[in-house]
Formats: C-alpha cells, structure tokens, sequence
C-alpha cells in the first residue's frame, strides 16, 4: 500500500512536471519496462482529464442572501462592554497601581536621607538609590514586566473609551 502510494506520488509529479530530470528520466524508464507503472500512470492520466473536463458548480444566486438570512436569525453575541464587569477590572487596575506604588515607595525607602549635608540637593539623594539592588531579583523584573504590559492595556482601553465618546459627539 505505501510503495503504491509513493508510486502515485511519483507518478503526479512526472505527470504535473515538477519532478527533477533525474527523476524524469527514472520515471520513463519505469513506464516503459513496467506493467504496473504504465497501468497507474494510464489511470492517473484519465483522472487529470476528468478533473479538468468537470465544470466547477457554483452555487445558486440567491445562496448569499439565503446565508444572510439565517445568519440575521441567529443571536449576535453582546458587545465587551455589556457582558465584562467593569468593577473587577477596576479592581485589578487599583490593586496593580497600589503594587507599582508600593516598589516606588520600597525605592524612595532605599535613599539615604538621613545626610545633613545641606549641598546635598533631593537630585543628589535621589541618584543614592540604588537600583541595581532594588530589580536585581529575576522575579521581580518579570512583575514590573507584567505590570507595565497590564497598565499599557488599561490605557488603551481607558483613550479608547474616550475615542468613542468623542466621536458620538
């Protein structure tokens, strides 16, 4: 069955000219010394001519309104708006802003504030934080990754929202 089936393969690419000459060649060869191959090939041939003597149906003129009837039928799913609780999102921005304060707050905690030198201007103090010490964990680099990705997801929703309100004005 599988050496028929290489044979075939074989024979559609001789047929359909895209076999390599090498392989032309082999195929003559075989043609003309083997029953079997002849047989096939005489089959394939009659099936490419029937394939190409078929005209394509198509469908009757009125199937494209037909499919939009029943497809007016059918119940169109709700928008996004009316079926995503806006509350949990809301919950969800909050809770990744309090985060993204909370590692703001842990940085500034960091800075040494305590030095009573009055050339020390809140610049200077500020470039004491260390940051390497702060996101140094692989953990928390891939928390702020989420969290950046998240807030740049609720800004879009939150300017596309507004987009919408603008242009019903």
């Amino acid at each position: 069955m599988e050496q028929e089936l290489h044979r075939e393969e074989r024979l559609w690419d001789y047929i359909d000219e895209t076999a390599s000459p090498a392989e032309r060649r082999v195929i003559e060869e075989l043609l003309a010394s083997n029953a079997e191959w002849k047989a096939a090939y005489g089959q394939l041939l009659e099936i490419r001519d029937a394939l190409r003597s078929t005209e394509l149906s198509s469908p009757s003129m009125r199937f494209t309104q037909n499919v939009m009837d029943e497809l007016a039928r059918t119940q169109i799913t709700p928008a996004a708006g009316r079926y995503i609780n806006t509350k949990i999102v809301w919950g969800i921005a909050g809770f990744l802003i309090v985060m993204v304060l909370g590692v703001v707050v842990y940085g500034l905690g960091k800075a040494d504030w305590s030095s009573s030198s009055s050339k020390q201007n809140w610049a200077d103090k500020l470039a004491s934080i260390n940051i390497g010490e702060i996101f140094s964990s692989t953990s928390v680099n891939i928390f702020m990754m989420v969290n950046v990705v998240i807030g740049l997801v609720l800004l879009d929703a939150y300017f596309a929202a507004r987009r919408k309100k603008y242009q019903r004005r």
